[in-house]
């Protein structure tokens, strides 16, 4: 298999499970979360601007199938597998900040009576953590892999 077709595996796979996330955590807890919920905080915690939970994952996994595209493309054109584990890092580190984003939201929503009423928006640090760690596997990895094919075979 080319690293053309690895890449391609590895690209829609990830994709379906960040989308799975951005899509499956705020339905599963729907019930729990008000209508609409707090999607924005101001400096001291306290929720300042709300959407309809429909809009909020619509718009967060409009965003996530559009970079997951670009990257998917750009690694695709990669004329090196180089360039292709770098492209792979970079959409492994842009997934988990994307799904990271939506499940602390809706953790900071979760039993809140009304958007005003959101917990503080906690975990970022805990997002930036678990990205550098997918980055830091991914680069692992898929180096490893690029190293295994650069080696002339006999």
């Amino acid at each position: 298999m080319s690293f053309r077709s690895r890449y391609l595996v590895y690209v829609s796979g990830w994709a379906a499970a960040v989308a799975a996330l951005v899509v499956g955590v705020p339905a599963v807890l729907r019930s729990r979360l008000p209508e609409p919920i707090a999607v924005d905080w101001d400096f001291t915690d306290h929720p300042q601007d709300s959407a309809d939970l429909r809009d909020f994952v619509a718009s967060r996994l409009l965003c996530w199938l559009v970079v997951a595209a670009f990257w998917g493309w750009f690694g695709l054109r990669a004329r090196t597998e180089r360039r292709w584990v770098w492209t792979a890092v970079l959409l492994a580190a842009t997934g988990v900040v994307v799904a990271g984003e939506v499940v602390i939201t809706v953790l900071a929503n979760l039993d809140a009576t009304d958007f005003r009423s959101a917990g503080s928006l906690d975990g970022q640090g805990w997002v930036l953590v678990c990205c550098a760690v997918a980055a830091f596997v991914t680069w692992r990895r898929a180096g490893r892999r690029w190293t295994e094919l650069s080696v002339p075979r006999r």
